[in-house]
């Protein structure tokens, strides 16, 4: 004999608590991993404009240089001078030439580290080697307003991505110990089919059922220790956000000391820089009015270059602590 039976079936479940927490689960841990992604984002331009402030501060380094180069050579010229007139000996001479081939030395050092920082920068950057690269920007001084302390840190605590990602997991734990209790929740679901039966082609009726099943879990010794291992997590969670939490502000409050004692030695070293130019341009009167030898000229000299250099010094202090305290606000992006 024949007999033949097509059916479509379909079944879905209406209530399912511990599949509900569990999807929910899932959706912050997907949150907490795009905000892990973020932070690993905030921690590469941190980098790069590390990275790039020291091209800012080589650059700098190489001006300076070059600006006390080309008062070394007028200086000696100078010297010359004087010594073809009668009003400076041979040793002004050789003293001169001396403080010129030194900055010259230094000046040559300086480009050395300069496209040496580039090359830093390039390779960070993931370019290929020997990739020309130019400084958009120039060390310079920028004003920062500081904000309130206790303010920002709540804005950081809102802002970075570092923090918010704890917030999802311990959001994700927290459903999962819904969907742990969940278990003993009974589960309700409909299913059904429809096709046609018969025993030839002819001549078959249409046929179908629906059927609703609800399941209740008696026995679950593993819940136990489900929940106990959920527990754990979500203590040692909350640990690490304290933490954390701790750690932010304390990354603020030190950002903050450090730009207004950066903004600080700025202003100081721009007076130390002001005073060593006065100094030289006093000095070399006096050597060009025969009243003194060089020596003073060589010192203020060397004085000015290290006037020059704590004021680079400071201005990188500043930037960087501009750009720890953008990290410690989670506005890096």
């Amino acid at each position: 004999f024949s007999y033949y039976d097509f059916r479509v079936a379909a079944s879905q479940t209406l209530v399912d608590r511990h599949s509900y927490h569990s999807w929910k689960a899932s959706q912050s841990d997907e949150q907490a991993t795009k905000l892990n992604y973020q932070d690993a984002r905030d921690l590469v331009i941190r980098q790069t404009a590390g990275f790039y402030l020291d091209s800012e501060a080589a650059l700098a380094e190489v001006q300076s240089s070059e600006s006390r180069v080309t008062t070394s050579e007028a200086l000696e010229k100078l010297a010359q001078d004087q010594h073809a007139n009668q009003l400076a000996t041979a040793v002004d001479v050789v003293r001169a030439r001396v403080q010129f081939a030194r900055d010259r030395q230094s000046l040559l050092v300086a480009r050395d580290n300069y496209q040496t920082s580039l090359l830093v920068l390039a390779r960070f950057l993931g370019l290929q080697p020997g990739t020309p690269l130019e400084l958009a920007e120039q060390l310079e001084f920028k004003h920062v307003e500081l904000p309130g302390l206790d303010q920002a840190v709540r804005a950081a605590l809102e802002a970075r991505p570092d923090y918010r990602s704890l917030l999802s997991q311990r959001e994700s734990l927290v459903e999962q110990q819904k969907a742990s209790h969940a278990r003993y929740f009974p589960t309700f679901s409909l299913s059904g089919d429809y096709g046609a039966l018969g025993r030839n082609f002819a001549s078959m009726p249409g046929i179908g059922e629906i059927q609703g099943t609800l399941s209740i879990t008696l026995f679950d010794r593993d819940r136990n220790g489900e929940q106990k291992q959920l527990d754990s997590r979500l203590q040692r969670l909350n640990d690490q956000m304290d933490d954390l939490s701790r750690g932010i502000d304390q990354e603020i409050r030190k950002a903050a000391l450090d730009l207004e004692s950066t903004e600080q030695q700025v202003t100081v070293t721009q007076e130390g820089l002001d005073l060593a130019q006065q100094e030289l341009r006093l000095a070399e009167d006096r050597f060009r009015n025969g009243v003194t030898d060089n020596i003073e000229v060589v010192t203020a000299q060397d004085a000015l270059a290290s006037a020059q250099d704590d004021r680079i010094t400071a201005l990188a202090r500043h930037s960087d602590a501009r750009a720890a305290l953008t990290r410690a606000l989670g506005a890096t992006e």
